[in-house]
């Protein structure tokens, strides 16, 4: 028996091992790195934006089914690749520069500060960033927190790294009522997997973000505005306030992609505002239905 084996065939063999060890969602894209990383599942920058006082967060814990305060660094786990990651690090900022324009937006304390008589840009927002941001946290979640399923579908994994683009008014959008106006204990970041009752597919993820909510598709040909047809599902155990939150989503109207959140203080004439920019690049191709397998939730799965 010839033992003598190249060195240089050891090590590509210990490279690939430890390239097969690493956990990465986006691992269907090819080229992840040999390094895992420990992905936020919800983004660092977020929950600093978020912070209280005394440095940490409350953040809802799904497990337990109660509020805790816990640090940046204590919801996290290991789901994507070095690599991967780091490419996704501009979503991360552009969800924390929404964040934080957000809650500038409906706070006392900032609103009194502007002039009398003024319109004030707070910020203008890359939408097609925040939309990614939102399915990549959702994808986040589900692969990485709630549940015990296999690796999201490739076209939702193409969206996030923009690569492919949601159909036409199918994507992120706000979901809103009349008059409604977040108020400042309503700030904080709250995920809820909704799921599709006729065969149990995961259909969409609603969030409270800073107070708006919104919801994100994860199937092409899903109408948002039957969000009736759809449950959440009881392996997790339901947020305080959920079933008001859900009968908001429920009866809400459906904003997609919008352009502007408009905040008046008509006794001083004072108008604050948050632009969302939308690129539209129809050179990407399409997330369609064509070869799409979306993620099932068997009734009796149990939460991670």
């Amino acid at each position: 028996m010839n033992l003598n084996v190249p060195w240089e065939n050891i090590t590509k063999n210990i490279d690939k091992l430890f390239k097969i060890m690493v956990n990465c969602w986006a691992q269907i894209l090819g080229n992840c790195s040999d390094k895992q990383s420990v992905e936020h599942l919800i983004s660092k920058a977020v929950m600093n934006e978020h912070g209280t006082k005394n440095g940490s967060n409350v953040m809802f814990d799904f497990k337990s089914g109660i509020f805790k305060t816990v640090g940046p660094n204590a919801y996290v786990s290991k789901i994507l690749c070095r690599l991967h990651n780091t490419e996704l690090s501009k979503l991360d900022a552009e969800a924390a520069k929404t964040y934080a324009a957000l809650k500038k937006l409906t706070s006392l304390n900032y609103l009194r500060t502007l002039h009398a008589n003024s319109q004030v840009m707070v910020a203008a927002i890359n939408g097609d960033l925040l939309e990614r941001w939102f399915l990549k946290t959702a994808i986040d979640h589900i692969y990485g927190y709630a549940y015990k399923l296999t690796l999201p579908p490739k076209q939702l994994v193409e969206v996030v790294f923009g690569r492919r683009r949601f159909p036409e008014l199918v994507g992120l959008s706000t979901i809103g009522h009349t008059g409604f106006l977040p108020t400042p204990e309503d700030k904080g970041v709250t995920i809820i997997p909704i799921i599709d009752r006729a065969d149990n597919h995961l259909c969409m993820v609603a969030f409270d973000f800073a107070g708006w909510r919104y919801v994100i598709p994860v199937v092409p040909n899903w109408n948002l505005h039957d969000i009736w047809l759809t449950t959440l599902n009881t392996s997790l155990k339901r947020p305080p306030n959920f079933d008001k939150l859900f009968d908001y989503l429920r009866t809400g109207d459906v904003a997609y992609h919008t352009l502007t959140y408009v905040v008046n203080i008509q006794d001083r004439n004072i108008t604050a505002k948050v632009n969302f920019m939308w690129n539209y690049d129809t050179a990407l191709p399409v997330f369609g239905v064509d070869d799409f397998m979306p993620w099932i939730i068997p009734s009796n799965q149990k939460s991670k």
